[in-house]
């Protein structure tokens, strides 16, 4: 946050608040019932992965894990000797947290990570870039349960989980993460806001459109 002020001030501009990312995507993506009723948020980012746990209409904690959608990008790029952009494209078309059973016939190409023409892109079964993913699946989940747990999100009025960042755009991550933490899952995507492109209506942009609302309250 200080090297945050000091760009902003950089600009010219001054800093009015600050707000926790899952804060900030939690006014976009939750409904009023669903923080009194209480429910988890987990906001996957790139490199970090923000919770809050909202009850009586409030949030009651908050935690990070240092892990989020660039590590399993990473993963991918080293597990099959790729460049990370080429990795970055085969998790977001190809990639997902469940295989299914065609997954295991269904071919998915590999670019070579130096395209000179020195080698030939590889082909592999999509159902191994999905074991790719679930590792690192397995490991963030492994930390947010126990994150989740930390912050008295235990027992039977804790099986409400919304999943947003630009992480919960990864194919079937929903029903990975209701199986993982046996909670009922769904993605949340911005609303309260007209207008906005079709581009910025996913689950990437929550954060950023809860903001707007956080400063249209003001």
């Amino acid at each position: 946050s200080l090297n945050f002020g000091r760009a902003v001030g950089q600009a010219h501009l001054g800093v009015s608040s600050l707000v926790a990312t899952p804060l900030a995507a939690g006014l976009a993506v939750l409904d009023p019932e669903e923080r009194d009723i209480g429910v988890a948020l987990i906001d996957i980012g790139a490199g970090l992965t923000s919770i809050a746990v909202y009850r009586f209409g409030i949030p009651v904690g908050v935690a990070t894990v240092p892990m989020g959608s660039a590590d399993i990008t990473d993963d991918i790029a080293a597990a099959f000797a790729t460049r990370r952009s080429n990795a970055e494209r085969l998790k977001t078309f190809d990639g997902a947290a469940v295989a299914t059973t065609r997954d295991q016939t269904d071919p998915v190409i590999i670019p070579p990570a130096v395209d000179d023409g020195s080698a030939e892109p590889m082909k592999v079964p999509r159902a191994q870039l999905v074991t790719v993913i679930r590792t690192r699946l397995d490991m963030m989940f492994g930390e947010i349960a126990r994150a989740l747990s930390a912050l008295g999100f235990v027992g039977p009025q804790a099986r409400r989980v919304v999943l947003t960042g630009g992480g919960a755009d990864l194919r079937s991550i929903g029903e990975y993460a209701g199986t993982y933490l046996r909670c009922n899952v769904r993605i949340g995507r911005p609303r309260g806001l007209a207008g906005l492109p079709v581009a910025q209506e996913g689950p990437a942009f929550a954060a950023l459109a809860g903001l707007v609302l956080f400063a249209g309250a003001d």
